[in-house]
């Protein structure tokens, strides 16, 4: 009816069907963005992180790169055509500039470094460089510090060499002068025992040892040099002097060396007192030979052997003995000068 209020209802009809709620509708559109935002940030840390080791991958074969350039650098400074190794004894031991070989080298390596270090384009492949470089540079000072010591070594041992090389040749030539032959084996023991501090043959009978065999040689040249000027009894007296320095084998050398000189001695008088024996008036008799400077038979002819020598060689007769009655006139077999006259008999 007009005027009246609106009185219409609308009921549902349940045709006795259970009531049910409407779900709720939730609003998750800022749960969504929350996750993506999420997603976004992680995947871009990802990104970076990724990249942040390709890049330090990237500067760490770089650094490799470059410490192997270092290490060709130092095979060159230790095996190449100036590497520290090709410099022994005394050109090891005193370097032109006044360095030492440890810091001529370890300042060559430090340049080299430098020079690798240079071409590098970054502080981390500097940094890894160097980490790799000092320890390098070091062990390399370490080694050419050992070859420092061994050549010193070497230089010493050659300079002691040497030492008794010049001593062994004093005792051979003044065999007549006892000063200069004890000073010459004095110097010689010294000599010898510095190569032991050297050689590790520091014992005491090592030393001994290694005295005598320094010092024989000198002894045989000095005995050779008596029995070459028909002396064997100086010889005796001499090798009686100085027996205790000797080895076994040089005084068997020296002994038989001796013997035999005495032996040709004692025959030689003996044929020239059986030859004294005989009638002058046969000696007389002798038909002369020509360019013989006295009557009489040869007694040892020139070129005749005599034994041997010290160093083995045979010991040649270097002249002609002519057995006579003392006091017989003696004329020369042709004309000329004497030059060297010796009785080496008395």
């Amino acid at each position: 009816m007009a005027g009246e209020p609106d009185t219409f209802r609308v009921s549902p009809t349940t045709g006795g069907l259970p009531l049910r709620d409407a779900p709720l509708m939730d609003n998750k559109a800022p749960g969504q963005a929350a996750a993506l935002g999420d997603a976004v940030t992680k995947s871009a840390t990802q990104v970076q992180s990724i990249y942040l080791d390709q890049l330090q991958r990237a500067n760490q074969i770089r650094a490799d790169e470059a410490a192997n350039q270092l290490k060709e650098a130092e095979l060159d400074l230790t095996f190449g055509e100036n590497g520290y190794l090709r410099h022994k004894g005394r050109d090891a031991l005193f370097r032109p500039g006044g360095k030492s070989l440890t810091q001529e080298y370890g300042d060559e390596f430090d340049k080299r470094s430098a020079e690798i270090m240079g071409g590098l384009s970054n502080d981390s492949q500097r940094e890894a460089f160097q980490r790799v470089s000092g320890g390098m540079g070091t062990q390399m000072r370490g080694r050419v510090d050992q070859h420092f010591e061994t050549q010193f070594g070497v230089y010493n041992a050659s300079v002691n060499e040497g030492i008794i090389k010049n001593q062994t040749n004093a005792i051979g030539l003044n065999w007549a002068d006892p000063d200069a032959t004890d000073a010459a084996v004095l110097s010689t023991r010294g000599a010898v025992y510095n190569m032991a501090t050297l050689t590790g043959r520091n014992s005491a009978e090592e030393i001994e040892a290694d005295t005598k065999a320094a010092l024989t040689p000198g002894f045989l040249t000095a005995i050779s040099t008596m029995l070459e000027n028909n002396d064997p009894s100086a010889a005796a007296k001499y090798i009686d002097l100085h027996r205790k320095d000797m080895t076994a084998g040089g005084l068997s050398k020296a002994d038989a060396a001796i013997g035999e000189a005495q032996d040709v001695q004692i025959t030689t008088a003996e044929f020239n007192k059986e030859f004294a024996a005989q009638d002058a008036v046969e000696v007389a008799n002798t038909p002369q030979q020509l360019m013989m400077p006295v009557r009489g038979g040869v007694g040892s002819v020139f070129g005749e052997k005599r034994g041997l020598k010290m160093d083995g060689t045979p010991r040649i007769h270097k002249g002609i003995d002519i057995p006579t009655k003392a006091g017989t006139p003696v004329s020369a077999p042709a004309e000329g000068i004497i030059r060297y006259r010796d009785d080496p008999n008395g």
